[in-house]
């Protein structure tokens, strides 16, 4: 499979509203094609899909820029992905 008809089908996933992780895109798109794709050494984009806390916005942009997708969208599924962090009252 091409890289574009991947990042099609990555775009279309996103869009219908069916993909419900940020991980799932690297379910359709191989890591190392997407970490090339930015210009991303590979370890250090293994490393921010393992911590998604590592992804930046413009990371993310990147990422909408290249599947010709909202970066919006984006950051929900990664949003919706990262554990929330439990925070002490009064601080």
């Amino acid at each position: 499979m091409a890289k574009e008809a991947r990042f099609e089908a990555a775009k279309a996933y996103i869009e219908s509203g069916k993909m419900h992780t940020f991980r799932a895109i690297f379910d359709i798109i191989p890591k190392y094609i997407m970490a090339e794709a930015m210009g991303m050494n590979y370890q250090t984009f293994q490393k921010k899909v393992g911590d998604l806390r590592r992804f930046t916005m413009g990371d993310i942009q990147d990422i909408g820029i290249i599947l010709d997708t909202s970066p919006h969208t984006l950051f929900h599924l990664l949003d919706a992905e990262i554990p929330k962090r439990k925070t002490r009252k009064g601080s």
